[in-house]
């Protein structure tokens, strides 16, 4: 009576893999008999290396996919929390302006009152709000980071503004270069010539 022995070496994972069928091996096996002290087939150590080998960077790159879509797909959704519409409630002299430095004209464009509605591909809101092909991106900035940069005591002025130490900021991207940086989920503001405007949440 012969029988068919198959010794398999590469470890508990390389076995396993054998048995649920995802490894494959070079050469034929043929019966051996048990007590003719012939050596024993078995498959090629370097087919199973092999094999193992790829299953991993299969894995790796599936994994690698998914975290993939997963980022993108937080990313996507923390865009979207700021979609709709939003009103321009009040306009302040920015914290930096120096006693006697002349203002910009943006006042003059009427902008407290307006509306600004974020949609998926554009902006709706007055000159120079208004966007045709916004690319949104939210990115978390330290005091030091908000308004360009202008602050002259960050830590200091953005406290008195309502900040923490992170601040949640929308970039669109647009021609005009204006970040909205977010006190909280509901408000947010904005620079311009020298001023801070403040834009609410609109009511639904």
């Amino acid at each position: 009576m012969h029988s068919l022995r198959l010794s398999v070496y590469g470890g508990a994972g390389d076995a396993a893999a054998l048995y649920s069928g995802r490894l494959s091996f070079a050469g034929e096996c043929s019966p051996v008999p048990l007590w003719d002290g012939r050596p024993r087939i078995r498959p090629s150590d370097h087919s199973l290396n092999l094999d193992a080998k790829e299953e991993a960077l299969r894995r790796l790159l599936m994994n690698g996919a998914v975290a993939l879509m997963v980022g993108t797909s937080a990313s996507a959704a923390e865009s979207s929390a700021f979609l709709g519409a939003w009103l321009i409630s009040t306009s302040q002299t920015a914290p930096w302006v120096m006693p006697g430095q002349q203002l910009g004209q943006s006042d003059t464009y009427g902008l407290v009152g307006k509306r600004v509605v974020f949609t998926a591909n554009r902006i709706d809101a007055p000159s120079p709000l208004a966007c045709a092909g916004p690319r949104y991106e939210v990115k978390t900035y330290p005091p030091d980071g908000l308004f360009q940069g202008n602050l002259t005591d960050a830590a200091k002025q953005a406290g008195a503004l309502g900040y923490s130490s992170q601040i949640m900021t929308l970039e669109t991207n647009c021609p005009d270069i204006i970040d909205f940086h977010f006190v909280d989920a509901n408000t947010a503001m904005f620079a311009l010539d020298n001023r801070l405007y403040r834009i609410e949440r609109a009511a639904r």
